[in-house]
Order: C-alpha cells, then sequence, then structure tokens
C-alpha cells in the first residue's frame, strides 16, 4: 500500500512537473507574463501530452539511481566507507546538472517548434 501511494505521488508530480514545463521559455521568449505563460504551457502540453510527459519523465529516470543511494545513505556508509558518500553527493548533483538541462533544452526545443516559427 506504502508502495502505491509513493508511486501515485511520484506520477502526481510528473504530471504537475509537465503542465508547468513550457511557462519559463513562454515568459522569456514570448514576453507574456507569468500567469498567462503558464497558461500557455498547459494548453501546449494539452496539445503534447505524449512528448511532454516524456520530457519530464527520462530526466527523472536518470536521478532515480542517485535517490535511491541517498535513500540507503546510512547504510553504504556504515558498511562500505562514509568517503563514498562524497562521491555519491558529487554523482547525484551532476545528474541533477545534467536532469535540469534536459528539461530546460528540451522544453525550448519543443516550445520553438510548436511555436510556428519559421526558422525551424
Amino acid at each position: 500500500m506504502r508502495t502505491l501511494i509513493a508511486g501515485s505521488g511520484i506520477i502526481a508530480g510528473l504530471i504537475i512537473q509537465a503542465l508547468f514545463l513550457y511557462a519559463v521559455p513562454f515568459a522569456l521568449l514570448s514576453d507574456k507574463k507569468f500567469a498567462a505563460a503558464v497558461g500557455e504551457s498547459m494548453r501546449m502540453v494539452w496539445r503534447s501530452p505524449a512528448e511532454s510527459f516524456l520530457l519530464v519523465l527520462f530526466p527523472f529516470i536518470l536521478t532515480l539511481p542517485m535517490m535511491f543511494l541517498s535513500f540507503k545513505a546510512e547504510m553504504i556508509a556504515l558498511r562500505l566507507s562514509p568517503d563514498i558518500m562524497i562521491h555519491i553527493y558529487l554523482a547525484s548533483e551532476v545528474m541533477k546538472i545534467i536532469s535540469s538541462f534536459l528539461i530546460t533544452a528540451g522544453a525550448t526545443i519543443l516550445f520553438i517548434r510548436g511555436s510556428g516559427d519559421p526558422a525551424d
């Protein structure tokens, strides 16, 4: 039951993240107010839900192994070596940077492609 609740919370979080995915590109590249950008973001997700959800899901999956390692940090430190926690932390931060880049770059590319820009 606890796994079902945690899984549904993760899915709800991914859906909410997908709904706000294009808000920053709309606000920055279209000079819209943030409230209008959120509305446009939700409309864009409605037009391409699979792409939007995959764009959020793939970076989440990339960070999942580091998240599981951080849940077991005490056991890893006691059984292996406390020094390995520094490496796990650094790897986790690198994965977060890569994940943020993938989300931002992917959202911007889909925004430009979806805005009907003739330059693409």
